[in-house]
């Protein structure tokens, strides 16, 4: 009898059976991974509306609950598409060299972490955030505390979320250094452009968030030197130091606020330091005194030499030093709407409030008395009736200008009061220094430190320095236009050329007269000549060629690693000046790959406005143009021409292949 065929479909099933588990396997992990890959994009375009509507009238009516519910569901998709998709992510990284797709296969596994951390980072500090949010609108319970206590204890109490929230940012940005954003697929380019342009808020505000209880005295108590420089006459940091306040706060409550003229907390029994070589030239000051101390451009050196000269004459040690000058001070009172000033008969707002304090400022002669009379007035009477009561307006103001803020914050318009303060630091007419590292290290990430920046690329600052003891540099007209060749080796020459004319028309019969006298009126004081001292700051390494219109030029040392010349002008009423200096650039001002990057940080001297800026970078013949950041005002062949302003810092770049 014939054996019967043995049938081989049991082995065939039991080889079939494991590629169909692993199939299986493989099917069900890319469905969830879909799943949660198409929840996580329906969440983003939610968020995504929100942030293109109304944010802060979503914030106002509803609260951040929304915000965070949908930051909620995005960290759990993201996780969720995490745990089904990490490994083939991390895998297909490894092929970040093919041509086109490799860049995006390198950067995906870094991107699906950022998001993730982003995530939990806003949804925790969402939820840190709405007490505050809630006592700012008045929609907790009455409380007799003043709203800094309140916010102080609100920030104390959610230590553990914000602490989370920073720890998580700090991820997300440890994620986004992971991978560069060249030769990105130009969807995932532009987002995250305007990504990074966020870090450092996000950064700055978990960071604030925790170190804020301690800057706001809850361990003892924090004082903080607040200087008023008056910006009509211009010195490194601002203007003139006018008045010193010194603010005090212990567990969020403001202990102690006094504001007097800065002539008042000088020492002069103490032994001051010498002032700096420039200063005795330019200016004849034998003495050191804290109205004079802001003379380093670079704000954190002048702080602390403010800090370290109030000390000596006060015996009072502060946690930090906040500047701010007039401008400031005009946007502050227009955000938080017209003021009524106890023993002031107008009613103070935006459009006077200017005016007011020259108003203020200026002498009061009595009925019949004439200035000559005034003049030979004794100065012992003189100080008592003027000299010590001239800045008395001030400190009320700034007392009007806290009750309003603190005593019924819901009347505020928030948004526009946010908005303005934000324009004030990012225009530099205030500046902030801590002692504190880490507050230090937020404040310098936002740009708010006044710090004389050293790139590793092309640099320039301008800074002038009113010595003439005078208010005129509201009537000073300036320009600035700096131009730069570049040269087939890749070394590069620039010339800087400033422009400046007195506005004023006064007729002063004895010409330009350096002296420390007053005039009648404050505008008066405005129509003199200017006493100008001017440096210019460079890369450090670069030589200077030449100058043009230039009496003498000095090679300065100052605590910046930077190029620095030096030189003078005056100007009488309705005169111009004209100064130029050529310089050959480092090497480094030129970054060399595949094509070539011109960079270049032109620095804003805080206290000005938005000085006039041309910017002309001449490439080198034959060199084609690859992009301009931002977009030229006009190419007439290899010369890129940009037009603006230093409203703000202005950063540009020109890249471009030989």
């Amino acid at each position: 009898m014939a054996k019967q065929p043995v049938s081989r479909r049991p082995y065939r099933l039991l080889l079939i059976l494991p590629l169909l588990l692993v199939l299986g396997y493989v099917l069900f992990r890319g469905v969830q991974a879909a799943r949660y890959g198409l929840a996580a994009l329906d969440r983003l375009q939610r968020l995504e509306e929100m942030a293109r509507g109304d944010p802060i009238g979503l914030v106002f009516r509803e609260g951040l609950a929304p915000v965070q519910r949908e930051l909620a569901g995005l960290y759990g998709e993201l996780t969720g598409l995490q745990r089904y998709t990490g490994g083939v992510l991390k895998a297909l990284a490894y092929l970040d060299w093919l041509p086109a797709l490799g860049p995006n296969l390198g950067a995906a596994p870094h991107l699906l972490q950022m998001g993730i951390e982003l995530s939990y980072a806003g949804e925790r500090a969402c939820l840190a955030a709405q007490p505050i949010l809630d006592d700012f609108l008045g929609k907790s319970a009455p409380s007799e505390a003043s709203l800094l206590e309140r916010v102080s204890e609100q920030l104390a109490a959610q230590q553990a979320d914000w602490a989370r929230a920073q720890q998580a940012a700090e991820r997300a940005i440890a994620a986004r250094e992971r991978f560069s954003a060249e030769g990105l697929h130009p969807r995932l380019a532009g987002p995250l452009v305007q990504l990074d342009a966020l870090l450092p808020w996000l950064r700055a505000g978990m960071t604030g968030a925790v170190v804020a209880p301690e800057l706001l005295g809850a361990s003892g108590p924090r004082r903080y030197l607040v200087l008023a420089q008056n910006s009509d006459e211009l010195r490194p940091t601002g203007g003139y130091i006018s008045g010193i306040g010194l603010l005090t706060l212990e567990q969020g409550r403001i202990a102690g606020l006094s504001f007097a003229d800065s002539y008042a907390v000088d020492d002069l029994t103490a032994d001051h330091p010498d002032p700096p070589a420039a200063m005795r030239e330019h200016m004849g000051i034998d003495l050191w005194l804290t109205k004079d101390a802001n003379w380093f451009p670079d704000f954190p050196a002048s702080a602390r030499a403010c800090a370290d000269l109030y000390y000596l004459d006060q015996e009072t040690a502060v946690d930090g030093v906040v500047a701010a000058d007039l401008v400031a001070l005009q946007m502050l009172v227009e955000a938080v709407g017209p003021l009524r000033l106890e023993d002031y008969a107008d009613e103070i707002d935006g459009s006077n409030v200017l005016a007011e304090i020259q108003s203020y400022w200026a002498p009061k002669l009595r009925p019949g008395q004439t200035w000559e009379e005034w003049e030979a007035t004794p100065w012992e009477i003189r100080k008592r009736e003027w000299f010590d009561e001239r800045k008395d307006f001030m400190p009320d103001l700034v007392d009007a200008i806290m009750e309003r803020v603190m005593s019924d914050p819901g009347a505020l318009d928030a948004p526009k009061l946010a908005a303005t303060i934000k324009r004030i630091l990012d225009e530099k007419h205030a500046l902030i220094f801590f002692y504190d590292p880490t507050a230090q290290g937020m404040v310098t990430a936002l740009g708010w430190d006044g710090a004389v920046r050293h790139p590793d690329h092309d640099y320039l600052m301008v800074v002038d320095t009113n010595v003439g003891y005078t208010k005129v540099n509201g009537k000073i007209a300036q320009r600035i236009a700096y131009r730069v060749e570049i040269a087939d080796d890749g070394t590069a020459q620039g010339r800087v050329d400033l422009a400046y004319k007195n506005t004023a028309t006064r007729d002063l019969p004895e010409g330009c007269v350096k002296d420390m006298s007053y005039d009648p009126t404050y505008e008066l004081m405005t129509q003199r000549c200017y006493w100008d001292y001017v440096r210019v700051y460079a890369p450090a390494g670069s030589q200077l060629v030449s100058s043009q219109s230039v009496a003498a030029v000095g090679a300065l040392v100052e605590e910046v690693p930077h190029a620095i010349w030096d030189t003078s002008l005056v100007l009488a009423p309705r005169e111009e000046a004209a100064l130029s200096f050529t310089y050959r650039l480092p090497a480094q001002v030129l970054r060399q790959d595949k094509s070539r990057v011109y960079n270049l940080l032109v620095q804003k001297q805080p206290g000005t406005d938005a000085v006039p800026l041309l910017i002309e970078v001449q490439l080198p013949p034959g060199a084609r143009l690859v992009s301009a950041q931002p977009a030229p005002s006009g190419v007439e062949g290899n010369l890129i021409r940009f037009r603006t302003d230093l409203r703000e810092d202005r950063k540009l770049q020109v890249v471009f292949e030989p």
